[in-house]
């Protein structure tokens, strides 16, 4: 009993020791007079000579205690801002730019006092006349801020001004007595703030993709306490945006300083019970409301901005609209209006897509609403669509497909599209399209808000998703549609069904569609049991499989960080290798890791690896001898540009042929990579059988009509497969359709990037940082085939335009300055294929060019108060890239030299 007695009163004294150590030293009889300020810039590092813009804020602050309880643990201030100056950092003349002494605004903030209460360190609130701005209210949440600290070591989740945030108290010395002064240093990590006020006017990223921005806060703020008083605060935040290196490369800094001048005696104290009482008590004479907040920010209402006519905005931007050109001024227009569209309502917006007079631009205003990713918009788009009875398939196709690749999609979206799956459509073409829509935004909605996979909607959407394939499981043509929305939704829990239809299915088809569910998996969950079956159908172990089922299993293997041992059984293999052209791709495949071992992100050398096993294993001198092995497929890879060796974009082709040279199946892939994350911009492949069956040859094509079906994707999605022909006849009306000109394929504009962070800096003034990015993609064609001369000629066109906008500004009611920068470009590549099928085995040659590209990049500095520019700077540069051709291969290239004779 005695012990439990000692253990108790230990344990109370500990908390009492803890408390008093929290304890501020502010006597009600006297007055604190402190010197604040505080600078906020904005500095653009891409560039050496450029300037910060911002503001200095210079003030005397009064502190009085007015109120303090009864352990002194809790303690109300009134606190008093006088003799404010603010200037620019550029244009150093107040007069001239933003407050001056006879400024309103600064008689704003000069006129009201505010509360605000301190206990144990922490704030519990500020008290604010009613009639009080948000400016006024920041400027003194970002002072309140400054009392709050601790005096030992501490760690914990503080609000602030910033949000709940992890922050971490060192004390630097301790207390011996009252009067030694304490050093402390305040950390917080901002990156890791919850700011619920902030996510009122909406903030989002996608940091998964190799396009999506760097972005890092900090925070520090240094004390010196004697006696449980502020004698200074010096604080410090620094918020940095990155992309493409350092192309676009800003920070914003905020710097805050609070310095104790002197005291005087408090003539007016009064005794109060509560620190309401004292906050009533001091301002009888105005009787006055007033309103208590919490700490963090105050968010402006944006209701009461300004608001553009969307269809003045549209008949302004007409031209663009309606231009057939892949240039910059459209992309630049597409990404203004996306954020015009942002802020309509869902009424504007439906009156707009409903104007008979606007239906030639129908196409990219449903892109743009799709893009605005807003509830509103999508309200607006499912009360526009006809999507039982539809009027205009394509138009529908076209916004699924929009959809399909949304950054941020929103729940609505998701819900909207299931209820488009689930219906009765006649048009076969758009249950297709929204299936795979739907299972896009199933992926990019469950990685941006990890929770949802706890939510029945959740469940739901996976399961039936599921259903689908289960039901369809005889038809072949339909359930590979289905398991290619399971390949969209890259969810870990269609594992097990992959794994089964990848091993077991009844169709060498259905097989290969199972096995691309696992190129959207991570790989950290391509382990185990998944790769195991991926090895047992490469290697053939329990059955055989077609060659085109192996290929795709070996090459998820290859992208999926393979192991030392996987690459040499890979080599040994080839050895035995019966079938030709799996013989060629894999040499081919391995010599391409060995060539770009970086770009595989392997921490190991596969040079090393393969030299070792040829030379002990194989008996070969050098692996490079195997590149003279008969054959047609094979995997290419090559670099068309590296930024400051940071993103790298480059372009793929993985061609699998019969051993008579026909297609069996194609993809050109051309991927942005950024370390260990990357996308595919866009992705073209043709799946071909039966070709034989018109030019003859032996039976490794056993199909006995030809076929081909071309495939699409943007943006690591999927769209729906395009039969280009089935039977001699379709062949026929192919052949005879073409050869008359340059084709149409898509025309399309893409949202690449969409960044936007809605912040605060410790000075209390608001931060915005955005990067928005958008990619207008035209894609033609053109076939030029003679079965008289038995040869072909096939032009796949790029055109592309993009731009991509980054903007760092901080605000204070009317009072702006940033820094804004815009690189863009226009290019055009061209994939040219040349085929003689004059005889057995076929001869090809593959080219790939890029034209003349124009790069640009542009930058502005600004410092302004409502529309007047005080201070206003702009830095442009162009670079002329010269046309380039790109080298497939060695082979490739003599055969190409062979053919065309050059």
């Amino acid at each position: 009993m005695n012990f439990l007695f000692i253990l108790v009163s230990l344990l109370i004294l500990t908390l009492l020791s803890r408390a008093a150590s929290s304890k501020l030293g502010y006597d009600e009889a006297i007055i604190y007079n402190y010197d604040y300020s505080f600078d906020t810039m904005v500095e653009d590092l891409s560039r050496e000579d450029a300037l910060p813009v911002g503001l200095n804020f210079t003030s005397k602050l009064t502190i009085k205690p007015v109120w303090l309880s009864l352990d002194k643990n809790s303690v109300l201030f009134q606190a008093n801002l006088n003799n404010i100056f603010v200037v620019n950092l550029q244009s150093k003349n107040s007069n001239s730019y933003g407050f001056s002494s006879k400024n309103s605004k600064v008689q704003d903030l000069l006129s009201p006092a505010f509360f605000f209460k301190i206990t144990g360190g922490e704030s519990q609130g500020i008290w604010f006349k009613e009639s009080s701005s948000n400016t006024y209210k920041n400027i003194a949440k970002g002072i309140s801020n400054l009392f709050q600290f601790r005096l030992e070591s501490h760690q914990s989740a503080e609000t602030s001004i910033f949000g709940v945030c992890p922050t971490q108290y060192q004390v630097l010395s301790s207390p011996h007595d009252d009067e030694t002064v304490i050093a402390i240093d305040k950390d917080i990590n901002l990156n890791d703030c919850k700011a619920s006020n902030l996510g009122l006017n909406g903030q989002w990223s996608d940091t998964s993709r190799a396009l999506s921005p760097r972005q890092n806060s900090s925070s520090r703020t240094t004390y010196t306490i004697k006696s449980g008083v502020v004698q200074s605060a010096s604080s410090q935040d620094y918020h940095a945006l990155k992309l493409l290196g350092r192309k676009i490369d800003t920070a914003a800094l905020s710097k805050q300083l609070l310095k104790l001048e002197s005291t005087s005696d408090n003539k007016n104290m009064n005794e109060y019970k509560t620190e309401i009482d004292a906050i009533q008590a001091i301002d009888t004479e105005n009787k006055a409301k007033w309103i208590q907040e919490g700490i963090e920010y105050s968010v402006s209402d944006s209701s009461q901005e300004n608001k553009i006519k969307l269809k003045d905005v549209i008949d302004d931007k007409m031209q663009y609209l309606t231009s057939k050109e892949n240039n910059e001024k459209v992309t630049e227009n597409f990404l203004y209006l996306v954020q015009v569209f942002r802020k309509a309502s869902s009424s504007e917006i439906l009156k707009i897509l409903q104007d008979e007079n606007l239906d030639e631009i129908k196409y990219p205003l449903v892109e743009i609403a799709t893009a605005a990713q807003t509830d509103e918009a999508q309200s607006a788009l499912m009360d526009y669509l006809e999507f039982e009875y539809p009027s205009d398939t394509f138009l529908i196709e076209r916004y699924l497909v929009a959809l399909s690749i949304s950054i941020h999609p929103t729940r609505k979206m998701l819900e909207d599209v299931l209820s488009v799956a689930r219906m009765n459509l006649p048009d076969k073409s758009i249950h297709e399209t929204a299936m795979l829509s739907l299972a896009s935004l199933l992926f990019t909605y469950s990685r941006n808000n990890p929770a949802f996979k706890q939510d029945k909607l959740f469940d739901e959407l996976k399961d039936f998703l599921v259903d689908k394939v289960q039901k369809t499981l005889d038809d072949e043509d339909t359930v590979q549609l289905y398991l290619l929305a399971l390949s969209n939704a890259g969810l870990s829990d269609f594992i097990p069904l992959a794994t089964n239809l990848a091993e077991k299915g009844s169709t060498f088809k259905i097989q290969v569609a199972a096995i691309q569910i696992f190129k959207r998996l991570p790989v950290h969950l391509l382990k185990g049991k998944i790769r195991k079956t991926l090895l047992r159908i490469y290697f053939q172990t329990n059955s055989d499989y077609d060659d085109t089922v192996r290929i795709a299993a070996a090459s998820v293997i290859i992208s999926k960080e393979p192991s030392k041992q996987e690459i040499i059984n890979f080599a040994l293999s080839l050895a035995d290798e019966k079938r030709q052209e799996i013989r060629k791709f894999m040499t081919s495949a391995l010599n391409l890791m060995a060539r770009r071992n970086k770009e595989f992100r392997l921490p190991y050398s596969v040079k090393s690896i393969l030299a070792e096993v040829f030379r002990h294993h194989l008996k070969s001198s050098n692996f490079e001898a195997l590149k003279t092995i008969i054959g047609f497929s094979r995997a290419i890879k090559t670099q068309i540009a590296d930024v400051e060796g940071e993103v790298l974009s480059s372009f793929s082709l993985d061609l699998e042929y019969t051993k008579s040279g026909t297609t069996r199946r194609s993809t050109f892939n051309l991927a942005i990579q950024a370390g260990d994350r990357s996308v595919d911009i866009l992705t073209i492949g043709l799946y071909a059988e039966g070709l034989l069956s018109i030019i003859g040859g032996d039976d490794d094509d056993t199909a006995s009509s030809p076929r081909a079906i071309a495939t699409l994707g943007l943006m690591d999605t999927t769209l729906r497969p395009y039969q280009l022909f089935h039977g001699q006849a379709e062949l026929l009306g192919v052949v005879m359709s073409t050869g008359g000109g340059e084709m149409n394929i898509l025309s399309t504009q893409i949202l690449l990037m969409d960044h936007l962070q809605q912040m605060v800096v410790g000075s209390g003034m608001n931060l915005n940082m955005k990067i928005t990015g958008a990619l207008t993609l035209g894609l033609a064609g053109n076939i030029e085939m003679s079965l008289w001369s038995r040869n072909s000629n096939t032009d796949v066109i790029n055109r592309a335009a993009v731009v991509i906008q980054g903007a760092t500004e901080i605000s204070l009611d009317e009072l702006q300055f940033g820094q804004a920068i815009t690189v863009s470009g226009v290019t055009r590549v061209d994939f040219t294929t040349t085929v003689e099928f004059s005889g057995i085995p076929m001869k090809m040659c593959l080219r790939m060019g890029r034209q003349d590209l124009l790069a640009r990049l542009s930058s502005r500095s600004y410092e302004k108060v409502g529309t007047n520019r005080s201070y206003y700077k702009t830095y442009g540069r162009k670079q002329a890239l010269p046309g380039e051709t790109y080298i497939m291969d060695n082979e490739v290239s003599q055969t190409c030299k062979e053919m065309l004779e050059y």
